[in-house]
């Protein structure tokens, strides 16, 4: 029996970022024209997102939320 290696990804697509975040595609793409955009670059016509860079920025805008959140309060 042969064992097969998987890779997980390093970086995925829009629409596979949009899904790992449980957004929808179009949320995601305004995301995108906002003022802190999800990271990402560009190679040859396509717009990869790095998935730890992902994590890192989705973490970053619960904490920004939270510090706003505390000072309508």
């Amino acid at each position: 029996m042969t064992k097969q290696l998987q890779f997980k990804p390093l970086a995925v697509r829009a629409a596979k970022a949009a899904e790992l975040i449980g957004v929808s595609e179009r949320t995601f793409a305004d995301w995108m024209t906002g003022e802190n955009p999800p990271p990402h670059f560009r190679r040859g016509g396509c717009v990869l997102f790095p998935i730890h860079d992902l994590r890192l920025w989705l973490t970053a805008q619960l904490d920004t939320s939270s510090e706003s959140e505390s000072k309508n309060t």
